[in-house]
Order: structure tokens, then sequence, then C-alpha cells
């Protein structure tokens, strides 16, 4: 599953590096950058517990949603039907699978009793953080396109 995973993310990444679009922002480029590297590291350290790495790769299931907004931005169709269903879709699932899921599984480590555990969880922080901010990143946008927040 971990082998697996490190092929995923590293498709995802050179994927991104070869066909992101020039428009995006330096700093979006370097983020998501930045998230896949410290992404791939964290899965050579990560405790080998199924619930952790489980948590950890259905953060991943928010990708379909993202890319597809992110194609049919590209291809002239921001604002069907469908573009508003994916991005209903990416917000959800982003809250519930990168938020709630990876907050969850930083919290309860971090309650644990032994102090190796407790500096393996730290080590995720900043990936947490990272999810934070593109969460909010994700709101923001949402808010744009549906015209409740300035453009």
């Amino acid at each position: 599953m971990i082998a697996i995973s490190r092929g995923f993310f590293t498709y995802d990444l050179l994927c991104f590096a070869l066909l992101e679009n020039s428009t995006a922002s330096p700093q979006r480029r370097l983020l998501y950058i930045v998230h896949h590297i410290f992404l791939l590291l964290i899965l050579a350290f990560i405790d080998q517990h199924a619930r952790d790495i489980a948590i950890g790769l259905l953060a991943e299931i928010t990708n379909p949603f993202v890319f597809s907004l992110l194609y049919l931005e590209q291809v002239g169709v921001a604002h069907s039907l469908g573009y508003y269903l994916l991005g209903g879709l990416a917000v959800l699932s982003y809250f519930v699978f990168r938020v709630l899921g990876l907050s969850y599984l930083f919290f309860s480590r971090l309650r644990m009793k032994e102090h190796h555990m407790r500096v393996k969880i730290l080590s995720i922080l900043p990936f947490v953080l990272l999810n934070y901010y593109w969460f909010y990143a994700v709101v923001r946008k949402a808010l744009k396109v549906l015209g409740v927040f300035g453009h």
C-alpha cells in the first residue's frame, strides 16, 4: 500500500509540474510541490498503523474533484451545473477528509503517552497546517465563484 501511495504521489507531482496551467501563481505552485514532497517524506517515517495510513490516503480523495474543476476552468465551462456540483463536492470532501480526518489523526496521536509517538506525530504538524491553509483557499475560491466574496 505504501509503495502504491508513493507512486501515486510521485505521479501526481510530476503531472502537476508538467501539465499545470502556467496561470497558477508561483505561491500556489510552490505550496503544491512542497505538499507532495513533504508527504513523500512522511510516508517514509509514519507509523505503520493501518488506521493512520488509511486516514492519510483518504485525504487524497479530494484530488479528482479539484483537478476536474481546474480542467473545467481551462476548457471554459466554469459556470456550468457540473462545475458547481464538483465545487460543492470538493469543499465537502476537503473538509471531511483533510480538515477533520487529519485533525483527528494529529490530536489522537498527540494524546498518546509514548514520547516517541508524540515526536512522530509532531512531524506531520506542518502538513496538517498546510491542509488548513488549502481548505481556506478552497472555500475562498468557492465563495468568489458564487459571488458571495469580492472578485
